[in-house]
């Protein structure tokens, strides 16, 4: 089967690095076959530039690898195959989340709000589809998709950061991100005092104030 991994960049350049050998079991599971991969369809016939180590790919998003394979000590009796290297594109999340405030009309004073978190998918999805948008209290908690808040979820300190994993729905290649909650506080309103003035030689319900 191919060989399918995720961007480790955020560039999307389609470039990453392979361990070839963790194929070798679904090629052949007979200890005394010795498998080999290569860049060109003619190596892997000769034998010639085995590739050793990671493998970087140089052709983006997807290339094919050639693979030799034969029994120990008859390296002339071989076989050919091939392996689809695959790099997926990672989603990313809009590059500047703005904070999501409210203002502390429930209870004031005590900088709690409940706060609607997918009201922000938009905005972190900045355009992009078939993707989805979890809400998490920490980065760890959003790097192992574990732990997801409720949708409607009340802040536990202002401002608290808010952790987002951001996920292709078809490949499963992610990222993490992260916004605020803030919660503004109201204005402090007083009563004032009444202001008392005589009423004018004119009339006996009228009077100036300043």
């Amino acid at each position: 089967t191919p060989y399918v991994v995720c961007d480790d960049s955020f560039d999307n350049e389609g470039f990453t690095c392979f361990d070839l050998t963790q194929k070798n079991a679904e090629i052949s599971t007979d200890p005394n076959v010795v498998i080999t991969y290569h860049e060109t369809p003619t190596d892997a016939q000769t034998g010639a530039n085995p590739i050793t180590g990671l493998y970087c790919n140089i052709v983006p998003d997807a290339q094919t690898i050639y693979v030799r394979a034969h029994f120990n000590g008859s390296p002339a009796c071989y076989t050919n195959t091939t392996l689809q290297l695959t790099i997926n594109p990672l989603p990313l999340s809009n590059p500047v989340i703005t904070d999501y405030e409210l203002c502390d009309y429930t209870n004031p004073g005590d900088g709690e709000e409940v706060f609607t978190l997918d009201t922000k998918t938009l905005e972190i999805a900045n355009g992009q589809t078939g993707v989805t948008v979890s809400y998490y209290l920490t980065q760890q908690d959003a790097i192992d998709q574990t732990g997801s808040l409720p949708n409607s979820y009340p802040n536990i300190s202002s401002p608290q950061q808010i952790w987002i994993n951001i996920s292709d729905n078809v490949t499963g290649c992610n990222t993490v991100s992260s916004f605020n909650l803030v919660v503004n506080p109201l204005p402090l309103a007083v009563t004032p005092s009444p202001i008392f003035e005589c009423s004018t030689a004119s009339s006996i319900t009228q009077a100036e104030f300043d």
